[in-house]
């Protein structure tokens, strides 16, 4: 490592950095889960768990639309 490869950034960018992450294509996004667990306001464990019981994000992203229709 030396100067010219190296930069400083942030937690949340370096968290983006890990082979563990899982990165989901919906609609031209590519994001992880807690991204899209914030674009819909809701836990990363709870659209984790929605994801993995649909195993698709269309059924999974569906899911929590109707969830919330129903609780306004």
């Amino acid at each position: 490592y030396n100067k010219s490869n190296c930069r400083w950034v942030t937690g949340d960018i370096q968290s983006r950095n890990k082979t563990t992450n899982v990165w989901i294509t919906y609609q031209g996004n590519r994001l992880i889960i807690s991204d899209w667990a914030k674009f819909y306001n809701i836990s990363p464990e709870h659209f984790r768990s929605v994801y993995i019981k649909y195993n698709d994000i269309g059924l999974t992203v569906n899911h929590i639309r109707e969830r919330r229709k129903i609780k306004k």
